[in-house]
This record gives C-alpha cells, structure tokens and sequence, in this order.
C-alpha cells in the first residue's frame, strides 16, 4: 500500500506512484489519493495523471476523485475525457461533467453527445440521463431534442421529464404533454 511521507508532523501524499509504469501501482496510488482530492496540489496532479494514463479504469477512477471537488480545472479534465478512446470512459465523463459546477460547460458538452452521430447510444442516454438529474442543469429543451433522436434517448428523455415535472418544473410538464402527444399520434 502506498503511504504518504512525513513532512512537519503531517502526512505528505504520495503522489510518484500516479507515474509508475506498474498499472496496479497507479491504480493504488490513484484510490490512496482521492481522499486528499480537495488539496489543489492533489488535484493537479490527479488532473495531469488523467491525461498521461493509458488504462481505461484508471482512467475512470481519476474521473471520479477529479469529480469530487467541482472546479474549472475538474470541468475541464471531464469534458476532454468525453472524447477518450474508450466508451467506458466516456461514459463516466458524461455521467459526472454536469457535477463539477459549470452549468453552461456541462450543456454544451451534452449537446454535442446528443449531436454526435459517431458517439454510441450508451454514452448518449449517460448524458441525457445526467442531464435531467442534476438539479440546476435541466435543460428541458435539449431533453425534448434527445427524446427525436432515437428509441432508447426518447425513453431516456422522457424519464428525466417527468421526474423534472413532478418536481414542479411547469416547461417539463408542458413538453412531455407535447412528446408524448407526438408518440400516440404515430400508432
């Protein structure tokens, strides 16, 4: 297990093992570490980590840690994971950018999901899904665009008006009634 080392009677983390060419060591190092996250050298340096790590489940757990400690710096490294190799990842960033505090980064990075036509449904519906769950990020415009696209972001989108709905959000009322007015005149 990595330790931290002893500076002035505190425990210093131990950030070398986020560069370790053993996957393992850096996946240790990056679970040790997210308990400091909100430390900004910490931070920074899960942030650089992020960008030089080859292994897409490292690359899910320095989201996550990144994610706790909603910043610019936090938004910034999520939204450039949205377009990771790996869906996995992409998945995971799509779930976690609207919690890092920047509204309109977050909106304008599902928009460009919903608006993809390379990028999988799966990542999609993680984006509309997040989309309509966090409160203060609702857009119920870009839910009622996601519910056109396909069977499985209409499902998605539906949902996550209604749960805005019944929470009194009168626009998601008003284009779920419209949605699902749609849906009934195609039988």
């Amino acid at each position: 297990m990595l330790l931290g080392v002893v500076v002035a009677g505190a425990a210093a983390p131990d950030m070398a093992g986020l560069s370790s060419a053993d996957v393992k060591v850096r996946r240790q190092a990056i679970h040790s570490l997210s308990a400091g996250v909100q430390d900004k050298t910490v931070a920074a340096a899960l942030v650089a980590a992020l960008n030089a790590e080859g292994d897409a489940v490292n690359r899910i757990m320095l989201l996550d840690a990144i994610a706790l400690v909603p910043s610019a710096a936090a938004a910034e490294a999520i939204a450039s994971a949205l377009s990771d190799p790996s869906e996995e990842v992409r998945k995971e960033a799509a779930g976690l950018i609207a919690a890092c505090g920047n509204r309109q980064l977050a909106l304008k990075e599902y928009e460009k999901i919903i608006d993809n036509p390379k990028e999988t449904d799966d990542v999609k519906a993680v984006a509309v899904e997040a989309l309509g769950s966090v409160p203060g990020a609702v857009d119920t415009a870009l839910l009622e665009k996601a519910a056109g696209k396909n069977k499985k972001l209409r499902e998605v989108s539906l949902e996550c008006l209604r749960k805005a709905a019944a929470a009194g959000n009168k626009d998601a009322g008003a284009r779920l009634k419209k949605l699902e007015n749609a849906g009934k005149k195609k039988k």
